[in-house]
């Protein structure tokens, strides 16, 4: 009988054996997103490793200080509950135009996920407010479905590539924290190499 991947465990260590690979490469935030991916095939399935994931903005930016549009938020990687899902743009795969209601689709998007990440690398680009970003775009994830009435939720990941460790990433989590919702794992910070 095959042993079950504990998909937490196997990212976490997927992660940690990226930093240790790449912690050595200057790049910008793309192909360390692309690296990552290529390490934590060696660690998930690659048809669950998804690259730019994206649901309805308008659904789950709400509460949060990232103005809605009727546009997307993506998230950098995620990682699929099953062996493979609809990875297509949110309109393309759920129909939806601009103006529908999107939040059941964008319930379903976030439910078939059992990690959302968001990846930050140390260059001149990368400030406070970045890093505030994408931690609010995943708590808004949480708190949207959390709202929608959902009990199981998707671990949240910042990844975040500082070798001299000088990004404000400490300040960013605790402007954010205040507002993950109660009852739902909050965000895993890892830093490396």
């Amino acid at each position: 009988m095959a042993k079950r991947l504990n998909v937490k465990t196997a990212f976490e260590q997927g992660v940690q054996e990226y930093f240790t690979k790449c912690g050595h490469l200057h790049a910008h935030e793309k192909p360390h997103q692309l690296w990552l991916g290529i390490v934590l095939a060696q660690h998930i399935p690659m048809h669950r490793i998804l690259s730019e994931f994206d649901v309805a903005k308008k659904d789950v930016v709400t509460g949060t200080s990232i103005r809605p549009t009727r546009g997307v938020v993506s998230f950098d990687l995620c990682i699929a509950q099953k062996k493979s899902i609809d990875d297509r743009k949110f309109w393309t795969r759920t129909g939806h135009g601009n103006q529908d209601n999107t939040k059941a689709a964008t319930l379903k998007s976030l439910k078939q996920l059992s990690i959302i990440a968001e990846l930050k690398t140390q260059t001149a680009a990368t400030n406070l407010r970045g890093l505030k970003i994408d931690l609010l775009k995943m708590c808004g994830a949480v708190t949207f479905m959390k709202k929608q009435g959902a009990v199981k939720f998707p671990r949240c990941y910042l990844i975040v590539f500082d070798p001299d460790r000088t990004l404000p990433v400490e300040k960013a989590y605790n402007a954010v924290i205040s507002q993950w919702p109660k009852g739902v794992h909050k965000p895993r910070v890892l830093i490396g190499p």
